[in-house]
């Protein structure tokens, strides 16, 4: 995943369970001059809590997969790749620290690649749709998700390009209980003064699932710092209304 490819990624935690208890109590029958009895401590019986019912991986992974996004609705020029290219190592955020999967793994993940055509410099488009068992894990992935941030905020990667993460608004996206966004910027240079491309990321939970859009791309003249999230939020959208439909 990108987040789940890098951060791959973002981690997870919480749960509630409904505990149901009855009393058995008893009074013994009035009699006139006899004195009416309380039941002793052991005749008072509770019945154990019920067990929280857990999701099912694989109906969770069948789900995932029909849920993420395919070609025909993404729409030209996208294709679907089997691997889209990646300077980032399987369970590290960035160099040496590890993303959100090492914190909590989540129950079920699937993933798709694509690039907008097939020439060189091709815009890589990489979506993933993720489940945790319960809230405790989900609150476990809110938690470590800015440590991930913080830890990744300048680095150098594998390919010695310098990058810089930032945190970027929060916009909502309609259905989203909650959204996260950042960019990372690449430059040539450590003085950041030549930028070589750039990503977006927005991560958007419903319930239990996430999905996430990881959006790579060459900057252009009219957005030349890769500040404008437009092109990935309305792909981000489209991913979590099939998540909606597909975990309603």
């Amino acid at each position: 995943m990108a987040l789940q490819t890098r951060l791959s990624q973002w981690a997870r935690r919480g749960a509630a369970s409904v505990a149901a208890g009855m009393l058995a109590t008893g009074v013994a029958a009035c009699t006139p001059g006899a004195p009416t009895t309380q039941p002793a401590p052991s005749s008072i019986s509770t019945a154990s809590p019920l067990p929280t019912a857990q999701p099912d991986k694989a109906d969770d992974l069948a789900r995932a997969k029909q849920a993420l996004i395919t070609t025909p609705e993404l729409g030209k020029p996208w294709v679907a790749v089997k691997k889209a290219n990646s300077v980032g190592t399987e369970g590290e955020a960035c160099p040496g620290r590890p993303n959100t999967d090492a914190s909590i793994a989540p129950l079920a993940s699937a993933s798709a690649q694509f690039t907008a055509g097939k020439k060189a410099g091709a815009a890589i488009g990489v979506f993933s749709v993720w489940t945790y068992p319960d809230q405790a894990a989900v609150d476990a992935y809110r938690e470590a998700l800015p440590k991930v941030l913080r830890d990744c905020r300048s680095y150098t990667d594998r390919s010695k390009l310098s990058v810089v993460l930032t945190p970027a608004s929060n916009t909502a996206l309609a259905g989203a209980d909650e959204t996260w966004r950042y960019a990372e910027r690449i430059y040539y240079d450590k003085q950041h003064a030549k930028l070589a491309y750039a990503r977006h990321y927005v991560i958007a939970r419903h319930g239990r699932v996430l999905s996430s859009v990881q959006y790579a791309f060459l900057t252009s003249k009219s957005d030349p710092k890769a500040k404008d999230f437009s092109t990935t939020d309305g792909m981000a959208q489209q991913q979590l209304s099939k998540v909606m439909t597909g975990f309603a």
